[in-house]
């Protein structure tokens, strides 16, 4: 089986949406300290919901335990000020809480096993705010027959140009700006009522 390309991708995905089951959904993105799962820790957390609120914020940390990948591109980004980690789980729970009250939502993230990852070290596995189950736009991709290697931070651009929306408005590497580019790229590929 061959790589789509760009062209046939766009084809594709006017010919074939996402037909969703709930439209109660939380798009988010991380930014954390290295891929290495033991050592890594939360650097900052966006969130969209559907209808386009959006929360974000930065957890302090120590610089010194952050890959280079990470000092470069990632620590130049967060200018914010920085908050404990009980004091984002407090924030995250008040803004599903506004949000969605007793529904619980549904969690959309692009790579899961990085970001759902730590959700799980804020929130542990049984969280009680959320769907228990947290869903990978990657996959969606993969489903519709489109490499989800196309979405990555390399190829971002001429992907999202596909689907008619301008990417060098998202700053690389925030992950509010990640979240929203997915929910926005999400937007794309749902069919319409």
């Amino acid at each position: 089986m061959r790589d789509l390309s760009l062209g046939e991708v766009w084809y594709n995905h006017r010919m074939r949406r996402i037909t969703p089951f709930s439209d109660k959904l939380i798009f988010f993105d991380a930014e954390f300290t290295s891929l290495e799962y033991e050592k890594s820790e939360l650097l900052s957390f966006g969130a969209v919901t559907l209808d386009g609120a959006t929360f974000y914020c930065e957890i302090d940390h120590d610089t010194r335990d952050v890959s280079d990948f990470v000092r470069e591109h990632v620590l130049p980004t967060l200018t914010a000020p920085k908050i404990s980690l009980d004091a984002a789980r407090t924030q995250i729970r008040a803004f599903i809480a506004e949000h969605f009250g007793d529904h619980h939502p549904y969690l959309v993230t692009y790579v899961y096993k990085y970001d759902a990852y730590h959700w799980y070290k804020l929130f542990g596995y049984q969280d009680e705010m959320t769907q228990r189950i947290i869903l990978d736009f990657a996959s969606m991709l993969f489903a519709l027959g489109v490499d989800p290697e196309q979405h990555s931070a390399s190829q971002r651009d001429d992907f999202l140009r596909t689907l008619g929306i301008d990417g060098s408005a998202f700053a690389k590497h925030n992950a509010l700006d990640d979240a929203r580019i997915l929910r926005a790229a999400y937007l794309a590929l749902v069919k319409k009522k």
